[in-house]
């Protein structure tokens, strides 16, 4: 039986045996199978990677919601413009516009993509909506007085929030490194 040790990091230090089938023995004596090729894939490496394939996917979804918000408040702009005023379809083109470009931006290149911004964004879109649905605006057509709640306004709200927690839901370091690239 040959063995041959392999040292990738002076407080690890494994043994390969080749009779054994490319088992690992850990300086601790534990035996780890894990292996990639004629490396043992270390657990720290694997842990890492799995995060960035998650934060990927988190990304990806993220994308996918803000492009669906964005949508629909393009899709209500023209009921906008003709109820409420110009002031407000503008509002609705631009939140809508907003949401579509930082939808792409997950899709196409998460690490760049404006977390930070998209939370502090979403997260005044959804408080000026609940301002809206229950006090009222104190400016537009109809000052102070509360709007009415459709199905289109759940169905945007609800993708919205979902949005905010998927972004939440990246790690900590992932926000804060997106928001020094943007």
């Amino acid at each position: 039986m040959t063995s041959t040790e392999v040292s990738l990091n002076p407080s690890l230090h494994a043994e390969r045996s080749d009779a054994e089938g490319g088992s690992y023995r850990h300086a601790t004596g534990q035996e780890d199978r894990r292996t990639m090729g004629a490396f043992k894939v270390l657990p720290r490496a694997r842990s890492a990677h799995r995060r960035r394939t998650e934060s990927t996917e988190l990304y990806r979804v993220a994308g996918g919601l803000a492009v669906v918000a964005g949508l629909i408040h393009l899709y209500v702009a023209p009921a906008h413009f003709v109820e409420e005023g110009l002031a407000f379809g503008v509002f609705m083109l631009v939140v809508g516009a907003a949401q579509m470009v930082v939808g792409v931006a997950f899709l196409e290149e998460p690490t760049r993509a404006p977390v930070q911004a998209t939370i502090i964004g979403t997260l005044l879109v959804v408080l000026l909506y609940l301002v809206s649905r229950t006090t009222g605006l104190p400016f537009g057509p109809h000052p102070g007085r509360p709007e009415g709640v459709d199905t289109v306004d759940v169905v945007s709200k609800a993708t919205e929030l979902t949005l905010l927690w998927v972004l939440l839901s990246l790690p900590h370091g992932e926000r804060i490194r997106s928001r020094a690239r943007s």
